[in-house]
């Protein structure tokens, strides 16, 4: 029971999970970590979509397997087909940041919203404006990570960028973590199509010292993911003093009329080619 309770909280933690992802975390071979998910999702605590073809199935907790966890809450939607193929690509690179990092924590969207609710205050969100505090809609990072067990440190937000967006979205985002003290950095992991726009972005914004760019194939390419495999994030002057947030009501940028965007902290970080 233990390891299916494992299963379901890291399901929880991360958003959207995938056979892949799970083999990746745990070692195993893709068709060992579908027999552990169906079995889940024979037993109620899981359900799955394939909302694009030729690609592997999402899986999110039922309300039957937030309850087995300790948590409440309606259950998590599986994603359509405009954000499914991100949706899988955040939960392998979860997986090999916390096999980079075993002592760490990895968490998804999902955790960190569960997270900020419980604490009140934004722990890894960035707020979009200089609206007072608690008054700004937040953005928040695809992943959150901290490198140690402890907690006691800022975490380092990841973005997981796949399209491009908009040259004033991206702004405005690059902007807000620039401000974002409560995170020792902010780490973008790039595709080859996202790369110009974000590299443009974060020199407009001049948010060099807080943002580390670098290409999302030197991650998901490790076959055994090692914290060399990530980029020095850890290595600057711890950032100033977290600045806590509280957190009101407030709609996220996620549910702003614009283009929908994706979304960890310990040190500050350095611009990478």
């Amino acid at each position: 029971m233990s390891a299916r309770i494992d299963l379901l909280t890291w399901a929880c933690e991360t958003g959207p999970v995938t056979a892949a992802a799970l083999a990746i975390l745990h070692g195993t071979t893709p068709g060992s970590a579908r027999a552990r998910l169906a079995a889940a999702e024979r037993g109620g605590f899981l359900a799955s979509s394939r909302p694009l073809q030729g690609e592997g199935a999402l899986y999110v907790p039922t309300r039957a397997g937030l309850r087995l966890c300790g948590l409440g809450g309606a259950p998590p939607v599986v994603p359509g087909p405009g954000i499914a193929h991100h949706a899988a690509v955040c939960a392998e690179v979860a997986a090999r940041l916390q096999r980079a990092y075993p002592r760490g924590r990895v968490i998804g969207e999902a955790g960190l919203r569960s997270l900020e609710r419980a604490h009140g205050r934004a722990v890894a969100s960035a707020p979009l404006s200089h609206a007072a505090v608690g008054k700004a809609p937040l953005h928040r990072p695809d992943l959150v990570l901290w490198t140690d067990s402890s907690q006691h440190g800022p975490p380092v937000a990841i973005e997981v960028e796949l399209t491009v967006k908009g040259a004033a979205r991206l702004h405005a985002i690059c902007r807000a973590w620039a401000r974002a003290h409560h995170v020792a950095g902010v780490l973008y992991l790039l595709s080859p199509q996202s790369a110009a726009a974000v590299r443009a972005a974060v020199a407009r914004a001049h948010a060099e010292q807080r943002i580390s760019l670098l290409p999302l194939q030197a991650i998901c390419a490790a076959s055994r993911p090692a914290a060399s495999d990530v980029p020095e994030l850890f290595t600057g002057p711890r950032s100033r003093a977290a600045v806590h947030e509280p957190i009101e009501h407030k709609p996220d940028d996620d549910e702003q009329p614009d283009q929908a965007d994706h979304a960890l902290g310990a040190r500050r970080v350095r611009q990478r080619p």
